[in-house]
């Protein structure tokens, strides 16, 4: 079996409609913070590119909703913990920023609703030190 290019933990894979597997995002190997994904493809074993987003993550979460992985939420060292929710379009790549969580939280739970919505509870949040909230998102 291949290897990821780029060696990293607290990231998130997701696996897709197509049975590719997409891993986003967590830390590389050399301490640095990554904003890359990679597809696993397990018919032939192999990994290629699939982009960047535009704010690098560890610790967030990755959800499938209506065929495209919604990643929410995680910790920049640089920027502190993430509010902020990106958009994977497989066939399109990354789609940019999202709609904004309520709260920043990292090391959260995220569970699908529906096609359309996800439930986002707990984790950690510069506001609190233990995030005591939960919030629906709905991806437009």
């Amino acid at each position: 079996m291949g290897h990821l290019s780029t060696g990293r933990s607290a990231h998130s894979a997701t696996l897709l409609p197509s049975d590719k597997v997409l891993v986003v995002g967590g830390q590389t190997a050399d301490s640095s913070l990554g904003a890359t994904s990679e597809l696993f493809d397990p018919a032939t074993s192999t990994w290629s590119p699939a982009g960047s987003m535009d704010a690098p993550r560890q610790s967030h979460t990755a959800t499938l909703l209506r065929g495209k992985v919604l990643v929410t939420g995680g910790y920049n060292p640089q920027t502190g913990i993430q509010s902020s929710a990106e958009v994977y379009e497989p066939g399109s790549g990354w789609k940019g920023f999202s709609a904004s969580m309520n709260v920043d939280r990292y090391k959260h739970t995220a569970t699908r609703l529906d096609a359309d919505s996800v439930l986002l509870v707990g984790g950690f949040s510069n506001a609190d030190q233990s995030a005591t909230t939960a919030e629906i998102y709905y991806q437009p």
